[in-house]
């Protein structure tokens, strides 16, 4: 049997995220010296892994997903993300947003990768608007140097105190007190 299917068995007859970040280190590995086998394996471990339940929605499963996306050629990386949406595994995962939004940027894709960022905003409102967006303004400092998607003076604000504050005024530059 292949050390693979080996180390596959074991995790799913006791289901760990240690386990889990095991098969993703060996499938990532395998990236780098047999790319051709990648596919295979990471949807051989999702498969097994998504019936077996326990560790479906953990977060570490999205490196998986992210692999099979990169080799994804007729189903293509957008979609897979747009499939794991529709199932709500990930619904408060930034890192989830990110790799969905990352791949409408590499398609150069504005409309949906804003769409994405917006989904995030409101599904993620336990983090602050300036930690939702940072990720994503790498991607469009990567991928979409011309859009201009993000509003500077927004994210200002969340480094600004209340105007009512005089200790306030005196540290903040005379075009954000007025």
């Amino acid at each position: 049997m292949d050390p693979f299917e080996m180390l596959l068995r074991e995790v799913l007859d006791k289901p760990s995220v240690a386990g889990l970040q095991m098969i993703c280190a060996q499938i990532e590995a395998y990236d780098n010296y047999k790319p051709q086998r990648v596919k295979d394996m990471a949807l051989k471990a999702i498969r097994k892994i998504t019936e077996e339940g326990t560790l479906a929605s953990q977060e570490d499963m999205l490196r998986l997903y992210k692999l099979l996306a990169k080799y994804s050629k007729k189903m293509g990386s957008a979609k897979i993300f747009e499939k794991l949406e529709e199932e709500d595994l990930f619904r408060n995962s930034l890192k989830f947003y990110l790799l969905w939004a990352e791949s409408y940027a590499k398609e150069g894709n504005v409309t949906k990768f804003s769409n994405v960022v917006d989904l995030a905003k409101r599904r993620l409102h336990q983090l602050s608007t300036f930690d939702v967006e940072a990720g994503f303004r790498d991607l469009v400092d990567q991928f979409l140097p011309s859009c201009d998607l993000f509003n500077d003076e927004e994210t200002m604000a969340a480094f600004c105190r209340k105007p009512s504050d005089s200790r306030t005024k005196k540290s903040m530059p005379p075009n954000l007190t007025s």
